[in-house]
Order: structure tokens, then C-alpha cells, then sequence
């Protein structure tokens, strides 16, 4: 296979290169073929680290893709599996090599765990882009604002503003726990990243880990009929830590009400809800075309609206 890199591969790792054009291919296989200079770059041996350059040529050795299923081989269930994806993705704007798109609770943004698709293979179908990436990522049971790149010269700028601190993400959090209307907390605690004896992902603070800060306002408080003191709050993560605004409200005694691995289970037969009540409000980022900024907000889930009907601020806002 014999192919030229264009300018939306311009700066990009050989190694990612491979793993988005090489799909079903396992990482071991792509580093493998690397190393034994099965793959050359303008008829060179190249390491993991190399970075693309405009019309280089990629000569890469006939390898077997995995028999994960292809949008046209899927079966009536996986069928069904991706049209009930594809009800939980609203797309608010497209722009010139971007998608915001407002992702529903309960729905990973990849494929994974057994199941197949996620949001952005099922965007790659939907809009038929297989070069879609996605910019930054959600936890499957947060709902919200979500940027998926179609062009790398996009996804380049909105990672060095992403690491540069220019984006500016704002949530909303349902936490169990009383905390005064107006109040503000500036939370710095380091998160260290780890895992549990049944082998998930967790993180918690711990001295020896990453620098986090998270902005936090109460916007309101009630003492909820059935569940006790309830603290609707806006979230703003200045760093960009795994599980950082959870993590962080646990450490308050401001755990997000449905969060099962830091906060409490919500599964309650009578209430007919589950969820974590964590949704990504706002998104503010700079253009990459006009240079100025832009600002999206998604709408708050009828999940939310309807089992804390106590808040106020719900009325004014949807």
C-alpha cells in the first residue's frame, strides 16, 4: 500500500497515522512493523516518533485487518444498536472541519467493552468522514458539549488551546451535599490515576500526583423531598485532569449525585431514573478560520429538569 501524505496529516506521528488508517489492527502489530522497518517513509526506515511532512510517500506491507464488523456487513442487531446511537447525537453546528455535537448520557465516544460503535464511529457512518476525531473526550455517563475534528490543521490548534488553556469548559453538577447560593471554591488538589482490585480506571488525591484546579459556583441549593440536601453547580475545569470535577466535589463532601464510582447510585425504582447528573454546558474555544472566538451551549437534559423540578434556576434557563 503506497500512500501520500496531504496537508491534513502534515506534523502528524507515524504511529497515529498507522493506527487511523490501519483500523482493527492491533498497536503491538503497527509498533512491530515499525521497528523491523517494514514500513518506510520516502523509501527510509523511520521510528514511532516521526513526524509527517507534506508529499512523503508511506509505503506500508500488506497486513490482515480485524474482522470487526464494517458499517455495510453490520447484522439486523448491531443495526438496531446503531440507530440507537444515532438518536443520542444531536449535531448543533458544522463548521469547516468541525462538529459540535451535544452527546446524551449513557452513550461511550468510542467503541469498546464489547460494544462496537461508539459516537465517533457512528459520526464516521453518519456523516461518511472515517477521518473524524475526536478533539477532547466525555465520560460515557457525562451528557453534553462535545468537538469532533474533520481536518488535522483544526484538531492541531484546538489541542494547543486545549493545552494552553484557551478553552473554556463549563458544566453543570447535581451534588449531594449543602453549600450557600452564590458561594464559590477554587479547588487544587493533585489527582493521581490508579487501579482498583477489579481492575477499572479510578482516580483520587493524592499528594504525588497530576496538578488539578476546578472553579466551582453554587448556583443553588434545596433541601430535596426525598434525597436531603441537593447543590446545583457550575463547574469550570482549568486543568483537564481524567474524572477531575468528580473527583474534586468528592473531595468537598460535594459528591455528583448518580456518579457510582465516586458519588451515590441513583437506581431507584420509583424515581425511574439513573444517571450521573453531570452535563457539559458550555463551550467557549477560538476559531480556527476567523480567529475569534465562539461560544455553544447545549440544552439541560430533560433528566435534569425533571427530577430536581425544585431548582429554580431550571425555569429561568430552559
Amino acid at each position: 500500500m503506497l500512500l501520500i501524505i496531504n496537508e491534513d496529516h502534515v506534523g502528524q506521528r507515524i504511529d497515529n497515522f498507522l493506527f487511523s488508517h490501519l483500523r482493527g489492527v492491533p498497536k503491538t502489530r503497527v509498533y512491530r512493523m515499525i521497528r523491523k522497518g517494514e514500513v518506510r517513509v520516502d523509501s527510509r526506515r523511520i521510528d514511532a516518533s516521526f513526524k509527517l511532512q507534506i508529499g512523503q510517500k508511506i509505503r506500508i506491507p500488506p497486513v490482515r485487518i480485524s474482522t470487526r464488523p464494517s458499517y455495510d456487513e453490520l447484522d439486523d442487531e448491531n443495526s438496531i444498536d446503531f440507530l440507537e446511537i444515532e438518536k443520542k447525537i444531536e449535531i448543533i453546528d458544522e463548521t469547516n472541519g468541525l462538529l459540535i455535537v451535544n452527546k446524551a448520557e449513557g452513550l461511550a465516544v468510542h467503541g469498546g467493552s464489547g460494544k462496537s460503535f461508539g459516537l465517533i464511529e457512528s459520526l464516521r457512518k453518519i456523516k461518511n468522514q472515517p477521518n473524524l476525531q475526536l478533539v477532547h473526550r466525555l465520560d460515557k455517563d457525562t451528557s453534553g458539549l462535545l468537538l469532533i475534528s474533520s481536518k488535522r490543521p483544526v484538531l492541531l490548534n484546538l489541542h494547543r488551546q486545549l493545552r494552553e488553556g484557551r478553552i473554556k469548559k463549563t458544566y453543570l453538577a447535581c451534588s449531594q451535599g449543602k453549600i450557600d447560593r452564590g458561594s464559590q471554591l477554587i479547588i487544587r488538589k493533585p489527582l493521581l490515576r490508579f487501579y482498583n482490585k477489579k481492575g477499572e480506571r479510578m482516580v483520587k488525591v493524592d499528594p504525588t500526583g497530576q496538578h488539578a484546579i476546578t472553579k466551582v459556583i453554587a448556583l443553588e441549593t434545596v433541601n430535596h423531598k426525598k434525597h436531603g440536601w441537593i447543590s446545583l453547580l457550575q463547574c469550570e475545569p482549568i486543568t483537564g485532569r481524567t474524572h477531575q470535577i468528580r473527583v474534586h466535589l468528592q473531595s468537598r463532601n460535594l459528591p455528583i449525585f448518580g456518579d457510582q464510582k465516586y458519588g451515590i447510585n441513583t437506581k431507584d425504582s420509583r424515581s425511574n431514573c439513573q444517571r450521573m447528573f453531570l452535563h457539559a454546558w458550555k463551550l467557549k474555544f477560538c476559531d480556527f478560520e476567523s480567529n475569534s472566538y465562539k461560544n455553544y451551549t447545549a440544552d439541560i437534559p430533560i433528566t435534569f429538569t425533571e427530577f430536581f423540578s425544585e431548582f429554580k434556576f431550571f425555569d429561568k434557563t430552559c
